[in-house]
């Protein structure tokens, strides 16, 4: 599907819910979610970089605050 991320709510991993095809972003999508410059650039040059075969990159966004997070995952 291209450079991207998923974007994840804090509500459905706490209820056990799997990320679906409909949960994935574009590297556009998911950069317009992030309003700090810092952030953007971090994680622009992510996902410009990550290894797309081995490794995966999740944003967690959550409930509570709407504080926007994002992590990177290794796929084993």
């Amino acid at each position: 599907m291209g450079r991207g991320a998923l974007l994840v709510y804090a509500s459905d991993v706490i209820e056990n819910r799997f990320p679906t095809k409909h949960d994935y972003r574009t590297k556009e999508e998911i950069l317009d979610i992030f309003d700090a410059p810092d952030s953007h650039n971090e994680l622009e040059n992510m996902i410009d970089k990550y290894d797309h075969k081995n490794q995966g990159i999740m944003t967690l966004i959550t409930s509570h605050s709407n504080s926007t997070y994002f992590v990177t995952v290794k796929l084993t």
